[in-house]
């Protein structure tokens, strides 16, 4: 029953962060003004939600929310370097600028 429990948290919590990066396309389907929130502070959700801000070519957002994920836990940035660059969408400026975030 606990494995139960905790499945059906992870997913609720995967597709609040789903919602979120609908919400946050400029030809969104649907708005979600709550799906940032409850995807909550999770680690893993919050950095899905920076790549997928950096593949729909929102840089600046993308980075800010990589940095916040990468000042608690460098291996973050370190991935997203590993990533390819399709899932960035991002040209090697964007690397660059991912990369000074280890400094």
């Amino acid at each position: 029953m606990d494995n139960t429990k905790h499945a059906v948290a992870a997913t609720g919590l995967l597709v609040a962060a789903m919602r979120a990066e609908e919400s946050a396309r400029d030809d969104a389907l649907f708005h979600d003004p709550f799906a940032e929130r409850l995807a909550g502070d999770n680690p893993e959700m919050r950095y899905w939600h920076a790549i997928a801000l950096l593949g729909l070519s929102k840089v600046d957002d993308g980075l800010a929310m990589l940095r916040e994920i990468g000042r608690r836990d460098r291996n973050w940035i370190e991935l997203t370097l590993r990533l390819p660059a399709i899932l960035l969408g991002a040209d090697q400026s964007v690397k660059d600028r991912i990369r000074k975030l280890l400094d």
